[in-house]
């Protein structure tokens, strides 16, 4: 699995009705599904109705961000800065990620997990 899975004008992932992460068939309506969704509405403040625009850009990451030495900052893996992306300029500001059960949305979070551990790993050897 590569990331991001959704960039620019794709707003849901998988594009086709099958878990994002096991792709078996069946995760759509009228079908059960576990959602992973990020977004933002750019609202109306007097009618206080909001939806999707293109103005609005969407993202979802997972990110370390270490402690600033520098400054005195305490905690582990000080100095380490590191992120994945799951999802990038994603236009209109909303988007969703589709698995079939929530067995299969915790694989995919300890999944991108895992990856985040493998790029801190990579930045404390270079550092």
């Amino acid at each position: 699995m590569r990331f991001p899975l959704l960039i620019d004008e794709k707003m849901n992932y998988p594009s086709k009705p099958k878990c994002a992460w096991c792709k078996q068939d069946k995760v759509s309506e009228p079908h059960s599904m576990a959602m992973l969704s990020c977004g933002a509405l750019l609202m109306n403040r007097k009618t206080g109705n909001g939806g999707s625009d293109a103005r609005l850009d969407g993202f979802l990451d997972l990110t370390w961000h270490g402690a600033h030495t520098s400054e005195e900052g305490q905690g582990k893996h000080p100095d380490i800065y590191a992120r994945v992306d799951i999802a990038s300029r994603v236009r209109g500001g909303q988007l969703g990620v589709n698995f079939c059960s929530t067995k299969c949305l915790r694989s995919f979070l300890n999944y991108a997990v895992d990856v985040l551990e493998k790029k801190m790993k990579i930045r404390r050897k270079r550092s």
